[in-house]
């Protein structure tokens, strides 16, 4: 009951979190935002991975594992509150040229929007909001597979210690973050210097996202218990799936810039799916035998869903910016800013009034 009641507490966070980056992102930043936002999962888990197997291992036991996580979770929710605002027209400390550069580049003048609607029907029936939510239930497959059963196949398969194991596991993390933090800038300069469509650049980063990564589990089984060349193949892989910081993170961002939250709830949703549909696979596979030959099979299933969520995605999965993801209000009342090195009498405080006159805090 505790561990539902903290997932359901935790499922807000990505799309509350995309919808904030709708309002304070521009176009030809979104996806270096992004990687900021979702390489902090990869930190977290680099961090608390060796931190947590050192706690298992001495004389606090276990659970001060989560008495630790749970003091920083309240910590940093004390910092969110005081420090994180929703509309950067109400942040006391940006600067004028920063706010007129997110108004101008953010693609809508979000601020100037009046309240609307979620048009869920149209929303439901769209191609592109099943075909993101499908490549990421695929893509997160082999991830919690990785997440939550990667310390299992450290200690009973290539007999590594606990100790060790901790870093050992954090190092495929790592790779990760490091590979999201590199990708995203190339993916928002090709978008900048317009040398691939939008759409191209998602489907080009994610196919590397999700292949790269089901080639190199598919070569795990190969080379059996030689723990080097195994760690080597899921390091390579876990870096990989980074280049999809430029697929499909911020794609909720691009086909609905003023639903993206709501977007990003419902595909986080399928995706998650996989968070809790794999470990039971897994389960059903090593809980009795838990052997190479078990692991195996369950290494080529990650390696086929990874193959079955880049091909689908390919076939099916656009960036275009769907009819229905712009509001009515936002598309016959944008507001045009001045270039940044022309003179304006516009006054940013006046955005702020307007924000704070239609409630949007």
């Amino acid at each position: 009951v505790l561990r539902f009641s903290e997932g359901i507490s935790e499922g807000v966070v990505f799309p509350s979190s995309l919808a904030l980056l709708s309002h304070w992102s521009p176009i030809h930043e979104r996806s270096r935002l992004v990687s900021l936002n979702t390489v902090g999962t990869s930190v977290g888990t680099v961090v608390t991975l060796p931190l947590t197997a050192q706690l298992c291992a001495s004389s606090w036991g276990w659970p001060s594992v989560f008495y630790l996580l749970g003091v920083l979770g309240c910590a940093w929710s004390l910092l969110w509150l005081c420090l994180v605002h929703e509309w950067p027209e109400m942040h006391p400390g940006i600067s004028s040229r920063e706010l007129q550069h997110i108004q101008r580049h953010r693609g809508t003048s979000c601020a100037a929007q009046q309240p609307h609607g979620v048009p869920w029907s149209r929303l439901l029936r769209s191609r592109s909001v099943w075909a993101l939510g499908l490549t990421m239930f695929c893509g997160n497959w082999g991830f919690y597979l990785l997440l939550i059963d990667l310390p299992n196949y450290l200690r009973g398969v290539l007999h590594r210690p606990i100790g060790s194991n901790g870093y050992e596991n954090a190092a495929v993390h790592i790779a990760a973050a490091v590979s999201m933090l590199l990708c995203a800038p190339i993916a928002d300069l090709l978008r900048k210097r317009q040398m691939l469509s939008v759409t191209a650049i998602r489907k080009l980063f994610q196919t590397i996202g999700l292949l790269g990564p089901a080639v190199c589990l598919s070569l795990v089984p190969l080379v059996g218990c030689d723990a080097k060349a195994a760690l080597v193949c899921l390091v390579s892989g876990m870096a990989l799936f980074g280049f999809t910081v430029g697929g499909q993170s911020p794609l909720a961002l691009d086909i609905a810039p003023d639903f993206a939250g709501t977007v990003m709830g419902i595909v986080n949703c399928m995706g998650n799916l996989s968070g809790m549909l794999a470990p039971l696979v897994t389960g059903y596979f090593i809980e009795h035998d838990e052997s190479l030959a078990q692991w195996r099979k369950l290494f080529l299933l990650a390696s086929a869903i990874y193959t079955f969520g880049a091909v689908s995605f390919v076939l099916f999965g656009s960036a275009t910016v769907e009819e229905w993801g712009v509001a009515p209000t936002s598309k016959n009342s944008l507001v045009s800013f001045p270039h940044p090195e022309s003179e304006s009498d516009e006054d940013p405080d006046d955005f702020r009034a307007v924000a704070a006159e239609m409630h949007l805090m």
